[in-house]
C-alpha cells in the first residue's frame, strides 16, 4: 500500500492553483512559554513494509533525530487487516526501538467510506495496534480530494463529519488512550474533483452543529501544507494567493476556519487545545547524480542545498515558532527509486516521490542527502529551534479591517470571571478606569417606544466611541457590545449580561432569559497595538417596548478564558407616547392638531 501514500504526496503536489504569500499574527518569543512540546518524524511505509521489520529505517531516521513515523493502512471491507503481517513484523520493531508510529487510516477504493463499516474496522486497528502501543490515529487521508474520498461534491463535508464521528467514538470505545486524528487535508483545489480546504472544513463543521453533537470529533487535526505544485520549487515562505487554500504560511487560514466553525461547541478550537499534526510537506531535490533512480524526473526539482535552507526556514521560522503545531512529519525519509510512478517495465506504481533525507535504495545502498546532518542537531532542539518571533494567533472577528478589527458579529466570549479588573494586564489599568468612567458619565435618555431605532443606535455608538476607541489593548482580545432591553424594574446583574452577552453571540437570537432582550449588537477580535472599534447594529427592527436599556460591553483576552470582564451602564427609559397621526397631505399643528392615537 505504500504506492497509495506516494500517490497522496503525488496529487499534493501536481494539482494546485497561483500562489501568494501570507503570515501569521506575531507577538515577542515569550509568548511560547506555555507551548507544549514539538516531534518531528516522517511520513513514510518504508519501515513497515522493510524485510528486517524496520531495524535499519529506525536506526536512520534516529540518526536525523526524529522519533515518528506515520504508516498508512488502507480497508477494503469487513473488520479484518489487510497488512496484519507487516503489522506484526515492523510494530515490535518500532516500539523495540522507541521510535512513536502514527497509523493513517482510510478506504480503497476511494467510495469505500461507509461510517458504520469502515469505523467498525477503525477500532479492530486500535485494539489490535494497542498491544504495540500504538495509540494515534489519522482518520482518513485529504477527504477533500476525490482521489481518496469520493464523490467530491457538496455532500461530502457532511459525510466526512459523519464518518469522523462515528470513528472518533469507536477508536475511544476500543482504546481509551487512544488519540483520534481529523482531517489528513490536501492544501488546496486543483480540479473540480476537489473541494477547497477551508471551505471544506467549514461544511464539517455545519454538519456537526446540525448533528446536535455534544462531544468532539477530533482531538487534533492533520494538515499537508504541500508547496504551490505549479511551482514547486518556492521555498516555505510562498503560500496560497486563493484564500481558500493554505501552505505554510497559511495555516492562520486553518485556524480561523476551525475558529469560525466549532467555537463555542464541544469540539475544541486551536485557542483552547486543539493540537495540529502537519504530517505530509516536503520538496523533491535533483537527483541526476545519482544511478539508483529509473526514468526522468516530470517535476521541477530543488537542489540539496535549497533543500537543507527550506526546511530549516519551515523548522525554525515557523513550525518551532506555533504553540499550536504538536508534530511534523517530512514526506520522506527515504526516497522512491522512480521518478515518474512508473517501474522498470512502464507499468504504473504511483509515487515518484525524491523528497526524502536519504536517497533511493535501502540498507548498502542509500546515502545521506545534505540536510540529514545539517537539520539533525536543529530537530533535536525540539521547540527551542525557533529562532524568530513566536506565532501567537487570534481570531479575526467579523467584517474585519486593515487595523484587525472587525463588527457585527464573529467574535464570542468564552466563560470567565466578569471582572473587569482582570483584564487591567491586557488593556492596561488605565484603559480600563477609562472605560469606567466614560461609561459611567453619559447621560440617562428617554425615549418614545415608536423612537426610529436609528436614533438610539447613533446615541450609543457615539458612548462607544469614546468608551473603547482610544483603547489600545497590550495584547489581543475579544470585545463584545450588547444593547439590551430589560422589561423588569430591577437592573441586571454583570452574570446575567455575560450570559447574555455569550448566548447571543452563539445563536444569534434577539431573546434570551430573565426578561432580557438583545436589540443590537457588536464585536471584533482585535490584534494587540490596535484600537478596539465596535459599532453596533440592530439585531431587530420592531418598536420598543417599555422598559429600561442598558449597553454592556464586553472584554476577553484571546484564547484565556480566566480574563474577562464586563462593564455596562442604563443608558435609557422607554416610554409609551401617543403621536399624533394625520391624514395623507395635513400637518398637525397647536391649532389644529390631529387626531392622537
Amino acid at each position: 500500500m505504500k504506492k497509495f501514500a506516494a500517490a497522496c504526496a503525488l496529487a499534493c503536489a501536481l494539482l494546485a492553483v497561483a500562489a501568494g504569500a501570507a503570515g501569521a499574527n506575531v507577538s515577542t518569543r515569550g509568548a511560547a512559554a506555555a507551548a507544549g512540546p514539538i516531534a518531528f518524524g516522517v511520513a513514510d511505509d518504508g519501515g513497515k513494509y522493510a524485510e528486517d521489520g524496520g531495524k535499519w529505517f529506525d536506526k536512520e531516521l534516529k540518526g536525523a533525530n526524529l522519533g515518528e513515523e506515520r504508516w498508512t493502512l488502507s480497508w477494503s471491507g469487513g473488520t479484518g487487516i489487510d497488512e496484519l503481517a507487516f503489522l506484526k513484523r515492523a510494530a515490535p520493531q518500532a516500539q523495540a526501538d522507541g521510535i512513536k508510529v502514527e497509523l493513517a487510516l482510510y478506504g480503497r477504493p476511494a467510495s469505500n467510506n461507509d461510517p458504520t463499516q469502515f469505523c467498525a474496522w477503525a477500532a479492530n486497528v486500535a485494539t489490535t495496534a494497542a498491544a504495540w502501543g500504538i495509540h494515534d490515529f489519522i482518520v482518513w487521508n485529504e477527504p477533500n480530494t476525490a482521489l481518496y474520498f469520493s464523490p467530491q461534491d457538496s455532500s461530502s463535508p457532511a459525510k466526512y463529519e459523519a464518518l469522523l464521528a462515528a470513528c472518533y467514538d469507536s477508536i475511544h470505545a476500543a482504546d481509551p488512550a487512544a488519540n483520534v486524528i481529523g482531517f489528513g487535508l490536501s492544501p488546496r483545489k486543483g480540479t473540480a474533483t476537489q473541494t477547497a480546504p477551508i471551505p471544506f472544513i467549514a461544511g464539517v463543521a455545519a454538519a456537526y452543529k446540525a448533528s446536535g453533537r455534544t462531544k468532539p470529533i477530533m482531538d487534533m487535526i492533520s494538515l499537508h501544507p504541500y508547496p504551490n505544485p505549479n511551482s514547486p520549487t518556492d521555498g516555505p515562505d510562498v503560500g496560497y494567493a486563493d484564500p481558500n487554500n493554505y501552505g505554510i504560511p497559511n495555516l492562520d487560514r486553518v485556524k480561523q476556519a476551525i475558529w469560525d466553525g466549532f467555537h463555542g461547541t464541544a469540539q475544541p478550537t486551536t485557542l483552547n487545545g486543539l493540537k495540529i499534526v502537519l504530517d505530509e510537506v516536503g520538496w523533491q531535490t535533483d537527483t541526476t547524480a545519482y544511478p539508483q533512480y529509473i526514468h526522468a524526473e516530470n517535476v521541477k526539482t530543488i537542489s540539496e542545498a535549497q533543500q537543507v535552507q527550506y526546511l530549516k526556514t519551515a523548522t525554525q521560522k515557523y513550525f518551532a515558532c506555533d504553540p499550536s503545531i504538536a508534530t511534523v512529519n517530512w514526506f520522506l525519509l527515504v526516497d522512491e527509486s522512480t521518478r515518474d510512478g512508473k517501474d522498470a517495465s512502464g507499468n504504473t506504481v504511483g509515487g515518484g516521490w525524491q523528497s526524502g533525507l536519504l536517497t533511493a535504495g535501502g540498507a548498502g545502498i542509500s546515502t545521506a542527502k545534505q540536510a540529514y546532518a545539517a537539520l539533525a542537531p536543529i530537530w533535536a532542539q525540539g521547540r527551542a529551534a525557533c529562532t524568530g518571533p513566536q506565532i501567537d494567533w487570534s481570531p479575526s472577528g467579523g467584517s474585519g479591517g486593515e487595523d484587525g478589527t472587525g463588527s457585527d458579529g464573529g467574535a464570542t466570549l468564552d466563560r470567565g470571571t466578569v471582572d473587569l479588573a482582570q483584564l487591567t494586564d491586557v488593556l492596561g489599568s488605565d484603559a480600563v478606569q477609562h472605560m469606567q468612567t466614560v461609561l459611567g458619565a453619559l447621560a440617562l435618555k428617554t425615549i418614545a417606544s415608536n423612537l426610529n431605532q436609528s436614533s438610539l443606535y447613533g446615541f450609543v455608538n457615539g458612548a462607544l466611541d469614546q468608551i473603547v476607541g482610544n483603547v489600545v489593548p497590550r495584547a489581543a482580545v475579544v470585545a463584545n457590545a450588547v444593547v439590551v432591553a430589560m422589561a423588569g424594574k430591577a437592573a441586571p446583574t454583570p452574570d446575567q449580561l455575560w450570559a447574555l452577552m455569550i448566548s447571543f453571540n452563539q445563536s444569534r437570537r434577539p431573546a434570551a432569559a430573565s426578561g432580557l432582550t438583545v436589540l443590537g449588537s457588536a464585536s471584533a477580535t482585535v490584534k494587540a497595538g490596535h484600537k478596539i472599534r465596535l459599532k453596533v447594529r440592530a439585531v431587530s427592527k420592531k418598536p420598543l417596548a417599555p422598559g429600561t436599556i442598558y449597553l454592556a460591553v464586553g472584554f476577553g483576552a484571546a484564547g484565556d478564558a480566566s480574563k474577562t470582564g464586563i462593564v455596562f451602564k442604563k443608558i435609557a427609559t422607554v416610554q409609551t407616547k401617543t403621536t399624533p397621526v394625520c391624514k395623507k397631505g395635513k400637518k398637525s399643528t397647536a391649532k389644529k392638531p390631529c387626531t392622537k392615537r
